[in-house]
C-alpha cells in the first residue's frame, strides 16, 4: 500500500507493515511444511553447445570478452569432462557424466567447435570437431540414404529412429548436414560434402509444403547455392579481429596451412576464395572485406 492510500484509509503505518510481516511470516512457514519440489542439476552437452554458438555469435557482433569467454569455458568444460577420448556423453549432475551422446550433442558442439576455432584460430577445437565428425559418420550414419540415427550403432533401444523436421530447436540431422558441409570443406573430404548434400536431397521435395518444418534445411540449401567464402587468413593477423570484422562478409576462415582447405594457399598473406576462383592475396583485413 501507498502512504496516501494509507492515510487516506486512516491506517497507520506502521501497523500496516507489521501486519504484512506477520503475514508473510505465516504463510512461509505453512509454506515449509509442504514438500519441496525437486531440482534438476543435469547438465546437457547439446544445450550448452547450442549456448555456446549463440555466445560466439554474439560476440562476433557485439565485441563482448564475456560471450567469448563464457562460450570457450562451457566448450573446454565439455571436452574435459565429457569426452573420454572415445565417448561423449550426453549428461552430467554432480560432476557425474552419463548416458551415451546422441546425435543433437555431437552436431551442436561440432557447428560450436568450428566457431571457436574461427574465433580464436586454436587448431584444437577443430581437431576435436573432426574426431567427433568421424565418430558420427562411423557411428551414427545410414550407408545408403546418408541420414543419421539419433542414437549410435551400438544402442540398446529396440529401434533407432531419426529426427528430420525442424521445430523450435532444427531437427539434429539438418544441424549434422551443416556440420558435414562445414567439416567437408576444411578438411577437403568429399564424402562429407556428399552427405550434406544427398542429406538435402532427401527432404527437398517436403520443403515446399511445409516450410516451416525445413527452416534449417533451407538454410543448408542456401550455403550450397551461395558458397561461403574461403578467408585462408595466413599471415600475422589476429583471428579475433579476423572474426570480428568480418562479421557482415558470409565467410569460413582458416588460419593453418596444415588445414587441406589451405595446404596451396600463399602464406604471410590473406586469400580470399569464392565459387572455386581466388581474389589476389591481400596483406589485411580492410582489403579482403572489399573483394
Amino acid at each position: 500500500m501507498s502512504m496516501i492510500s494509507n492515510k487516506s484509509e486512516g491506517i497507520d503505518i506502521q501497523e500496516c507493515l507489521a501486519f504484512k510481516a506477520k503475514m508473510n511470516d505465516t504463510l512461509l512457514s505453512h509454506r515449509s511444511t509442504r514438500i519441496r519440489p525437486g531440482l534438476d542439476h543435469k547438465i546437457i552437452v547439446s544445450w550448452n553447445a547450442i549456448t555456446a554458438k549463440g555466445l560466439l555469435e554474439a560476440y562476433r557482433v557485439f565485441g563482448e570478452d564475456a560471450f567469448l569467454l563464457r562460450a570457450l569455458r562451457i566448450l573446454n568444460w565439455i571436452k574435459e569432462l565429457q569426452w573420454d577420448g572415445q565417448q561423449l556423453y550426453r549428461v552430467n549432475t554432480n560432476e557425474q557424466r552419463y548416458v551415451a551422446a546422441f546425435l543433437e550433442d555431437y552436431a551442436h558442439l561440432i557447428e560450436a567447435l568450428s566457431l571457436a576455432y574461427q574465433s580464436t584460430g586454436k587448431l584444437e577445437y577443430l581437431e576435436f570437431a573432426k574426431t567427433l565428425t568421424e565418430k558420427v559418420a562411423n557411428e551414427f550414419q545410414h550407408s545408403g540414404s546418408k541420414m543419421c540415427y539419433f542414437t549410435a550403432d551400438d544402442s540398446q533401444l529396440i529401434s533407432r529412429n531419426m529426427e528430420l523436421h525442424d521445430n523450435v530447436l532444427p531437427a539434429s540431422n539438418s544441424v549434422m548436414a551443416h556440420a558435414f558441409l562445414t567439416m567437408g570443406t576444411y578438411f577437403q573430404q568429399e564424402e562429407w560434402n556428399g552427405s550434406a548434400q544427398q542429406m538435402l536431397q532427401n527432404l527437398y521435395d517436403g520443403m515446399e509444403t511445409y516450410g516451416s518444418g525445413y527452416s534449417n534445411w533451407g538454410l543448408l540449401l542456401m550455403r550450397q547455392l551461395h558458397p561461403e567464402k574461403q578467408w585462408h587468413v595466413l599471415n600475422e593477423s589476429a583471428p579475433i579481429d579476423v572474426f570480428k570484422k568480418s562479421a557482415q562478409s558470409n565467410c569460413l576462415l582458416s588460419y593453418h596451412q596444415q588445414i587441406p582447405m589451405s595446404e596451396i594457399y600463399t602464406p604471410n598473406a590473406i586469400s580470399v576464395c569464392e565459387f572455386g576462383v581466388c581474389h589476389r592475396p591481400v596483406q589485411n583485413i580492410e582489403e579482403a572485406l572489399l573483394l
